[in-house]
């Protein structure tokens, strides 16, 4: 229902009268104006509606300027109510932001706290708590704010604000940063959401560090400075990563700097190879220890997810593969880690079993070879040159360039720049090492040698073959 601000009516009307409007008015609506017409010049009545809290009380006959004034002077009076209150919210939250970085930087007294926390309207967070601390960054240059960083740092505050509910406050330090308490129970999930839909709305990473779990809210100093050092020490080299004093490793969404074996396993992920990916996740599991399992299963779910988007995006797969919130749930809610790594099982097998099912997909393919079509005779042709224009990692591409055609992409385009080569042999006077760089290949020696290996004859000796002497 759209908000009314004035209403205005006439004493005498059918039904309920405009003193009872205005009274009924009061009670649900309180702030708006109310604006009495009536034609009974009755002091019972003007005593009554002043009672009220009416804003005027209009005799008739009334001249239609005479209402233009009052309505005018209705809106100017609703005007500055909202810019004093406005500046009140304001002000307020300023001294919301300063009671809570108080408290982040200086133990306080537990009644102190609780009185000044309950005169600006907010709750103390009940028992155990941790701080966090969070450095918004630029994804094109890690070392810049991002543009418009002002926004950017609003919508990020407002979007954490909604996922921690009453479990948590935060606030604005600095440009850069922002400052968190949360309570305990949180973990890393909702942090690595809040992370992730960071990304989603602005473009930009959050390097996010939490400090030691405390017993109550007033004693937050101290995880705060541990939050603030790890910050410091690890976050201006980390990129889009989340830091938790509880656990020895950065817990980092990209998939760069990643072992041998989770390589190998998103690989196969990607080929749709489950029983592959299954020895490849009891393998990578089978090397930490229990307490570390559970954050490596909520890790590699995460990767699972981006990796789902990106093939979505890409059009890799057609209906979501992975229902994600669900299957956060069901890990935090599963106490044995067996029980945890077999949820992560089958949320592999119903990404690859997707995969199965919509087989290659004509609509990308047809744009990646379309683009080779157009670029081959680029020497600089590559497959990161492909994965920068289609949004994809090469290892991606790699992947699902040789399951929809059958052939890796090195192989598919030396074959066209051969075809290419052969046409030009046949159909021009050019030279050799002139046929060589027009079709992309900017060493002569090592054309002429794969032109051999390819059709057994040199470029020269195919030439002849393929136009006789006149």
């Amino acid at each position: 229902m759209t908000p009314v601000d004035i209403v205005i009516t006439d004493i005498n009307m059918p039904f309920i009268n405009g003193l009872e409007l205005t009274k009924r008015l009061r009670i649900d609506f309180p702030d708006i104006f109310v604006i009495i017409i009536t034609g009974f010049e009755t002091f019972a009545y003007a005593k009554e509606a002043l009672k009220l809290g009416v804003f005027d009380y209009l005799l008739k006959p009334i001249k239609q300027q005479e209402i233009q004034d009052c309505v005018r002077r209705a809106i100017d009076t609703r005007v500055l109510q909202r810019e004093s209150q406005s500046k009140f919210l304001l002000s307020i939250e300023l001294l919301r932001q300063e009671l809570l970085e108080k408290n982040f930087e200086n133990p306080m007294d537990k009644s102190d706290l609780a009185r000044r926390l309950q005169e600006l309207g907010l709750s103390p967070l009940q028992g155990p708590c941790k701080a966090v601390s969070i450095r918004i960054e630029n994804y094109e240059n890690i070392y810049a704010l991002p543009q418009d960083s002002e926004r950017c740092s609003y919508d990020v505050k407002e979007l954490a604000e909604r996922m921690l509910g009453q479990n948590g406050y935060i606030w604005k330090y600095g440009g850069e940063y922002l400052h968190a308490i949360v309570s305990a129970p949180i973990g890393i999930p909702v942090i690595l959401e809040i992370q992730k839909q960071a990304k989603a709305l602005h473009d930009v990473s959050l390097v996010i560090s939490i400090g030691m779990e405390v017993p109550s809210m007033e004693q937050i100093h101290s995880s705060a400075v541990q939050a603030w050092e790890l910050q410091k020490r690890y976050g201006i080299l980390s990129h889009d990563c989340i830091i938790d004093s509880s656990t020895p490793a950065i817990i980092q969404i990209a998939t760069e700097d990643i072992s041998e074996y989770e390589q190998t396993l998103y690989r196969n992920l990607y080929e749709g190879n489950a029983d592959e990916c299954y020895i490849l996740l009891d393998t990578i599991l089978d090397g930490i220890s229990i307490e570390e399992k559970k954050t490596e299963i909520m890790r590699l779910l995460f990767h699972f997810s981006d990796i789902v988007s990106k093939m979505e995006s890409q059009h890799i797969i057609t209906s979501a593969s992975l229902d994600f919130d669900s299957s956060v749930e069901r890990i935090m809610h599963e106490k044995h880690t067996g029980g945890q790594c077999a949820i992560l099982k089958s949320v592999v097998a119903n990404i690859c079993q997707e995969l199965i099912q919509t087989g290659t997909n004509d609509s990308l393919n047809r744009k990646l070879l379309n683009y080779i079509e157009e670029n081959y005779t680029n020497s600089q042709l590559s497959l990161t040159m492909l994965g920068d224009n289609f949004q994809m990692s090469p290892a991606y591409l790699c992947s699902i360039f040789k399951r929809m055609n059958k052939q890796t992409f090195s192989e598919y385009l030396t074959n066209r720049r051969m075809e290419q080569a052969c046409r030009l042999l046949r159909q021009t006077n050019l030279k050799s090492y002139e046929v060589c760089s027009a079709v992309g290949i900017t060493n002569a020696q090592y054309f002429c040698a794969r032109f051999k290996k390819y059709y057994g004859i040199t470029p020269k000796e195919y030439r002849n073959k393929a136009i006789p002497e006149q």
